[in-house]
């Protein structure tokens, strides 16, 4: 299992493009990916779970990656999360 914290330098909302975006890049990959912000888990493949998120204003959104593909799906989110983020 791996972990990644991506640090959230503005409020992130999850909007449906986005959550939609994010589910469908997540489903081409073999492993199980969680979404973890303060008191909530979510299932990060599951586009009602990553809507149920809303906006978040922490200072990191954390991902708990298990499966065979760890490193791509991590490389993946950074980049992702990257171009969001700018």
């Amino acid at each position: 299992m791996t972990t990644l914290q991506i640090p959230l330098r503005k409020p992130l909302t999850f909007t449906q493009e986005r959550a939609v975006a994010l589910a469908q890049h997540l489903s081409k990959y073999d492993a199980s990916v969680l979404i973890h912000d303060g008191n909530r888990t979510v299932n990060a493949k599951s586009l009602l779970g990553i809507l149920s998120l809303g906006i978040l204003e922490s200072d990191h959104l954390e991902f708990m990656i298990d499966g065979a593909e760890e490193e791509a799906i991590r490389d993946m989110l950074q980049t992702l999360f990257s171009k969001i983020m700018a």
